[in-house]
């Protein structure tokens, strides 16, 4: 694809690729199943590094007490705790856009039946392998890394730009609605899922049976 706008042209020559491999690669070898220790460790870690970013970050302990009043409410997996974590960047009274993103994963199986060791990020390929790298640990990271090249670009943003680290999402998505409940809403979001590596401008909701 041909980039003819300079300041696009700007940012996507600051992607730190090398710096967005080696952070995946430290949140693929934290274990972060859903509802496990891993879940927070992971939010822990992403928050430290949006912290350096330079992001005013808010860290929050979820209270599931209270979020499963919510009638929206949804989870299979039981949780004694969960942080929340937004990075926020832009100090424009513009839009805000939001990159929403997950580091909860489902479990490996069985591992003998990888090709690479599931907790450990291996580029091979072209391809980056081990749980959760495509979902959607990498996607979480691009969007980080995104933030991150406008920042060393040198780019102003004209509103804020929110970065939402979620618990959750693959049993209900208790860790979003708790971000939202929190106030961390915006004029758009991205959710960097990988769905058929394609971009989804609609979805059609969800249902829980249980």
């Amino acid at each position: 694809m041909m980039v003819t706008d300079p300041v696009e042209r700007t940012v996507i020559e600051a992607i730190d690729i090398d710096g967005l491999l080696a952070f995946l690669g430290d949140l693929v070898a934290i274990p972060s199943l859903d509802g496990a220790s891993g879940e927070v460790a992971a939010q822990e870690y992403v928050a430290a590094f949006l912290e350096r970013l330079g992001c005013k970050v808010d860290v929050w302990e979820i209270d599931f007490d209270e979020l499963r009043r919510h009638p929206a409410f949804s989870a299979e997996v039981e949780r004694n705790r969960g942080l929340g974590v937004v990075g926020v960047g832009g100090l424009g009274n513009g839009p805000t856009l939001i990159f929403n993103g997950h580091v909860d994963v489902v479990p490996a199986g069985d591992e003998s039946l990888w090709r690479f060791p599931p907790w450990q990020a291996t580029i091979a390929d072209g391809y980056v392998y081990g749980r959760g790298a495509l979902d959607m640990k990498g996607g979480l990271a691009c969007a980080i890394f995104a933030a991150q090249a406008i920042r060393d670009a040198g780019v102003q943003l004209r509103g804020r730009l929110l970065i939402q680290s979620v618990i959750g999402e693959e049993d209900g998505g208790c860790g979003t609605l708790a971000t939202v409940l929190r106030g961390h809403t915006g004029d758009g979001a991205i959710v960097v899922e990988p769905t058929e590596l394609r971009i989804a401008p609609a979805q059609a909701g969800r249902s829980t049976f249980v």
